[in-house]
């Protein structure tokens, strides 16, 4: 019943502030996934900048299994989008959106991975060591707090989907090139209010769980779309857990490296340029 009202809700147009941003101008031609997951808002000035070329939609996460959100993603972009989009997925968004080109391959023309997770298990096991190492001893300390935090039984969802966002700006500065480049600086109040806590902890387990499944290796041969992938080189994803998978079945893709660049390319000082101009060439095509 939840989801029947919801979906009508979003029908007459009432939840449409809420759970999707349409930025720039129709038609709605390109669709940004957010990361996370449980980050909504962590894409917003990438499709602010994109919307200058073609009508942008950003659309919000709410569901707890990757097949619902598989669900919902398409209920948003049947709602906006008249054509086939060109999907660009970042981190775990990335993931989700070659879930969804694997669904839905028809309503895709053209998947585009940006600083995509590693599709292959055995490169996700030093992502966190990596982490940890760029990390000051006071900043260390608070990341310990906030994790407690987060497994503590006593502290409700609403205060530690709080401790997920400053744990979420921790991690992202040491993913950031020049320490910076943090995604939450970038948003305001209304986004961050809807950080959910409850939707990493749901998702990320499964996703992880289809990983270390081998689910999204036999998934790549199946994809007709072009695939594009950015990825910079500081960032704590390991390029080669993207770009290996596709090498062994010998997929041809199209792959962007940029150094002195981290998990947000386009927030990052010194790659940001560079890569607003490949990626615009890119959804141009």
């Amino acid at each position: 019943m939840h989801d029947f009202i919801q979906l009508f809700l979003i029908w007459k147009g009432w939840l449409r502030i809420r759970y999707v941003k349409c930025h720039g101008n129709k038609p709605i031609e390109i669709v940004t996934v957010h990361g996370g997951p449980g980050a909504p808002g962590s894409v917003k000035e990438l499709a602010i900048l994109l919307s200058q070329h073609k009508g942008v939609l950003e659309p919000y996460q709410t569901k707890l299994t990757v097949n619902e959100l598989v669900l919902e993603l398409n209920q948003q972009i049947e709602n906006y989008c008249k054509k086939p989009v060109i999907l660009i997925g970042h981190s775990s968004g990335a993931l989700l959106s070659l879930l969804y080109t694997d669904k839905y391959p028809k309503k895709v023309k053209k998947l585009i991975l940006i600083s995509s997770a590693p599709l292959d298990e055995k490169w996700s096991e030093g992502i966190m060591k990596k982490r940890l190492e760029r990390l000051a001893p006071d900043e260390l300390k608070q990341l310990r707090i906030l994790q407690n935090e987060l497994v503590h039984e006593d502290i409700q969802d609403k205060e530690k989907s709080k401790t997920f966002m400053k744990l979420g700006e921790i991690m992202s500065k040491t993913d950031a090139y020049n320490g910076q480049a943090v995604w939450c600086d970038y948003v305001n109040n209304e986004e961050l209010s809807d950080i959910q806590y409850p939707i990493y902890k749901s998702i990320w387990p499964e996703m992880s769980t289809l990983r270390k499944n081998g689910y999204f290796l036999n998934v790549l041969p199946k994809i007709e779309a072009p695939i594009s992938v950015f990825h910079g080189r500081y960032d704590s994803h390991p390029i080669e857990g993207v770009i290996n998978p596709f090498q062994k079945i010998n997929k041809d893709i199209s792959c962007h490296l940029f150094y002195k660049c981290g998990h947000y390319p386009w927030l990052e000082p010194l790659a940001k340029n560079t890569f607003f101009k490949i990626l615009f060439n890119e959804v141009e095509f």
